[in-house]
């Protein structure tokens, strides 16, 4: 083999490495590329991770917050409940307390009329007695002291019931009194039970079926909640839906945060070995 020929295969073969240092050089320079645009995608990912979750926080403080004040309402509509029920059980016993003093005050100014005709009675029969003692003296002074003190004890006993019949009015009066009271804590009470537990009628137009009121059909119209146990489940319900749904947008920022994680990985290890590649057929071309 002559000299021109061994010259021409020596070219030959540098022309053969250079451009597999080339071609091993840009394959470089496209896996540094596309590292770095997936690089770009996981600092992107992951500041919307952190973004996303710091909402994520916020809708779970809300919704405990939420589910706090629901609870209290409750609570609280448990207890005006129970003193709904103890404020009308009370008034239909005050109710039942007064029917009955009434009654037994009119009782007690019969039995006073009775006792006063009965004096009246005694009175004149003890006159009657006397008359005739003035005219007998067979009369026995003993009945004289006995009308005389007939007389006395029935006097007694008309003030003694009167008395009675005193405190009788004296506890009418008290009941009465106290059954007012009681009533406008029980209107004050079923005003507050309304207040929480309020649900008004409005007209609807679209997809209403109907509503039952009262044991009838309503046709056309749905339920408002203006009361406030009804007003603060649907501030849970939001305060639910809205941590239901920033969840969701962690789930799937987190989902594209590792498959760009994956991606970003992938490309690495592809430019990793396009650099030792590179680096081999470079050193193999200077040891030549």
């Amino acid at each position: 083999m002559n000299n021109m020929t061994i010259n021409s295969l020596a070219v030959g073969i540098v022309y053969k490495e250079k451009a597999q240092l080339d071609w091993l050089a840009m394959q470089v320079a496209e896996a540094q590329y596309e590292v770095d645009q997936y690089q770009a995608i996981v600092d992107a990912e992951t500041a919307k991770s952190i973004q996303f979750n710091a909402y994520l926080t916020a809708a779970e403080l809300n919704k405990a917050a939420a589910l706090t004040n629901f609870n209290l309402a409750i609570d609280i509509d448990s207890s005006v409940n129970a003193l709904c029920t103890s404020t009308g059980l009370a008034l239909k016993q005050t109710g039942t307390a007064t029917r009955e003093i009434k009654r037994v005050s009119g009782e007690m100014a019969t039995l006073i009329n009775k006792l006063i005709f009965t004096v009246e009675l005694i009175d004149r029969f003890g006159q009657l007695v006397n008359k005739q003692k003035l005219s007998n003296p067979l009369v026995p002074d003993t009945l004289i002291s006995f009308m005389a003190k007939a007389t006395a004890d029935a006097n007694n006993a008309v003030a003694l019931t009167l008395a009675a019949l005193q405190s009788c009015y004296v506890a009418e009066a008290t009941s009465l009194r106290s059954e007012q009271i009681i009533t406008l804590e029980n209107d004050q009470v079923t005003r507050l039970k309304s207040t929480i537990e309020r649900q008004t009628l409005v007209s609807g137009t679209q997809n209403v079926a109907g509503l039952v009121v009262d044991g009838n059909f309503v046709v056309g119209f749905t339920p408002d909640c203006t009361g406030v146990l009804a007003l603060v489940q649907q501030a849970y319900d939001k305060a639910s839906e809205k941590y239901n749904q920033a969840l969701t947008n962690v789930n799937i920022v987190n989902q594209q945060l590792a498959y760009a994680q994956s991606a970003l990985a992938t490309a690495t290890t592809s430019l990793n070995s396009y650099k030792a590649g590179l680096a081999a057929a470079t050193a193999a071309a200077y040891a030549a």
